[in-house]
């Protein structure tokens, strides 16, 4: 499981890194009057990649916290 973790972190700061380093090519692009509506785009589907890791990697750390607890109360919710 730490390494679904990782891996979801690892995604989330990629995609982070992604859509600043697109920010700056926009704004640079706009700075030279370069048409940037393609630019602009790539980087609304950069940001929506970005939100999709982020709920996937709350889905993940929220299933942790439910199997941590699981498993650190034993019984809870049994018939035992």
């Amino acid at each position: 499981m730490e390494e679904t973790i990782a891996l979801a972190a690892r995604h989330v700061l990629e995609a982070r890194t992604r859509v600043i380093e697109q920010q700056q090519r926009v704004r640079a692009l706009e700075g030279l009057g370069v048409d940037t509506r393609y630019h602009e785009y790539t980087l609304k589907v950069f940001r929506q990649t970005l939100q999709v890791f982020e709920e996937h990697q709350r889905i993940i750390e929220e299933r942790l916290k439910m199997l941590s607890g699981e498993i650190s109360s034993p019984g809870v919710g049994s018939d035992a």
